[in-house]
């Protein structure tokens, strides 16, 4: 056997191999919820009368408490009372609220009350009147030991068409 030859001349580099490609990675978290946008413009109401309202009080230390309104308009008419009594047992006691006077006169409302012994309740009385008579008038018939005060009648014209 002889001796080796001599190691021969480096080659050129080979051509580059395809690009590689790896998998792909995991979605990420979604995000947050964003701000809340501006409130947006909401419906126009109705335009409401163009004539005046009117409104008609009365207050009183007792009943009957009365409020002088003008005769055939339409109101909302509200009352309250407070019923307290001195006896030590319960008492009964009945209010009424009335459009008018006389044989005319009609109940807009009316409410029955027991009021605890040496207690006190707050009667509260409301009606719709489409032709006034030209008073509105709270009422509660006497009772033995109860008192009426602070008594308050209001009337509300709706849709007012004098000045």
């Amino acid at each position: 056997m002889g001796a080796t030859g001599a190691t021969g001349a480096a080659g050129n580099q080979g051509p580059q191999g395809p690009a590689g490609s790896s998998p792909a990675g995991a979605t990420g978290a979604t995000g947050g919820t964003g701000p809340t946008g501006p409130t947006g413009p909401g419906p126009t109401g109705p335009t409401g009368p163009t004539t005046p309202s009117h409104v008609y009080s009365n207050t009183s230390t007792s009943v009957p408490a009365t409020a002088t309104t003008v005769s055939g308009a339409p109101f909302w008419v509200y009352a309250n009372v407070r019923v307290r009594n001195f006896n030590a047992t319960s008492q009964t006691a009945m209010c009424t609220l009335v459009d008018g006077s006389g044989g005319l006169a009609s109940t807009l409302d009316s409410d029955s009350v027991t009021v605890l012994g040496s207690g006190d309740v707050q009667v509260v009385l409301e009606g719709q009147v489409g032709s006034s008579q030209g008073s509105e008038t709270l009422d509660c018939p006497a009772v033995a030991n109860v008192v009426f005060d602070n008594a308050h009648v209001q009337a509300v014209e709706v849709g007012a068409t004098h000045p």
